[in-house]
């Protein structure tokens, strides 16, 4: 059975729980439902504990969407708190294991390898704590619901983007973490968007490498092998996300063709459109950090509250269909980053051009 905390702990917790600001640019919650408390915590009652599980705190995206989510959770009347995992596995069982003994209700687990995190699952499950898989879809399991950007276009818009602007060439397929089923999974669909023109002789794929831990390092060693054994002949460099794209770019940028060879990204990172606006990345899709957050914070409510949350479909797993909230997303370049970017106050001019 699910451990049960002691009223005297349960109290004091109560008296400490406070709002939290989220992070990134927009500091108040998403308003995904956040406006007013409906089961979080009824008057008297102590409110229930969502422990949140990201896989990094140095990564742009993650802070900002864990702050985002604690904000959205604590003003629907939760109490909420955020553990990075620094990209280790066995660091983020040790934290999910904690927040089961101190009587959390839900864990919302962003996997550091969405394999493993299958242990997580299992261990929640065995004390009645219920999960959603956030983002990083964890596999071989079946558990309560996932809510993400919908990963399956992810690839799909960047090998997309490629097909669509590069007429031919050499290609470098630069691959996420193979723990993680979100870098397997842009990786096979990236490469399924440009597969036509692989077939028909216009593309040759030069190097094919994922990245241990979405490292940009490892991405910049990647291109900068093929560079060296293809004479710097290289059409584009298809990336899953701004990480890796930077690395590429810092390789691309040591033979000086940044800015002449087409990179993809994802994740609309600061970083990401600042090199957009300097000419040497050429797209990113911008995951709404904010909107998923505020659909995980709705979604919990619903799902804590006996209610049903409003999914927007399911997804398999490998263990069977998993409900899923998914939300869209925006490609990104030089010609819509003032639009939908410095518009949008997703991040200023100063911020980019500064």
């Amino acid at each position: 059975m699910k451990r049960v905390v002691a009223l005297t702990a349960g109290l004091v917790l109560l008296l400490l729980t406070c709002a939290c600001g989220g992070g990134g640019k927009d500091s108040a919650p998403s308003g995904g439902g956040a406006a007013q408390s409906a089961q979080g915590a009824q008057s008297g009652e102590e409110a229930k504990f969502v422990g949140i599980l990201f896989p990094s705190a140095m990564v742009d995206r993650w802070p900002a969407e864990a702050e985002f989510l604690k904000a959205d959770l604590e003003a629907l009347g939760y109490r909420a708190e955020i553990q990075y995992a620094d990209e280790n596995a066995n660091v983020q069982q040790q934290q999910a294991e904690n927040f089961i003994t101190q009587g959390a209700d839900m864990l919302v687990i962003c996997a550091v390898d969405t394999v493993a995190a299958k242990q997580i699952v299992e261990s929640a499950q065995q004390e009645k704590v219920a999960v959603f898989s956030y983002c990083r879809l964890i596999e071989d399991i079946l558990y309560d619901g996932y809510v993400a950007e919908d990963n399956n276009a992810v690839g799909l818009m960047q090998g997309g983007y490629i097909a669509e602007h590069v007429p031919g060439g050499n290609i470098i397929v630069v691959g996420g973490a193979a723990t993680d089923s979100n870098g397997i999974l842009y990786r096979e669909k990236g490469v399924e968007a440009i597969q036509a023109k692989i077939d028909s002789g216009d593309y040759t794929v030069i190097a094919d490498q994922y990245c241990d831990g979405w490292s940009p390092e490892v991405a910049m060693k990647a291109v900068e092998n093929a560079l060296t054994q293809n004479n710097n002949d290289v059409a584009a460099v298809l990336c899953p996300n701004d990480g890796l794209a930077g690395g590429a770019i810092e390789a691309l940028a040591a033979q000086d063709l940044a800015g002449k060879v087409v990179v993809t990204g994802g994740d609309g990172e600061l970083a990401a459109m600042k090199r957009i606006a300097a000419g040497t990345q050429t797209m990113t899709i911008l995951k709404p950090s904010a909107k998923i957050a505020g659909a995980a914070a709705e979604a919990i409510d619903a799902f804590l509250s006996g209610g049903t949350p409003a999914w927007t479909g399911s997804i398999q797993n490998g263990a069977g269909e998993i409900q899923a909230a998914l939300v869209d997303m925006v490609v990104i370049t030089a010609d819509n980053l003032k639009s939908e970017i410095i518009d949008a106050g997703i991040f200023s001019e100063a911020e980019i051009y500064g």
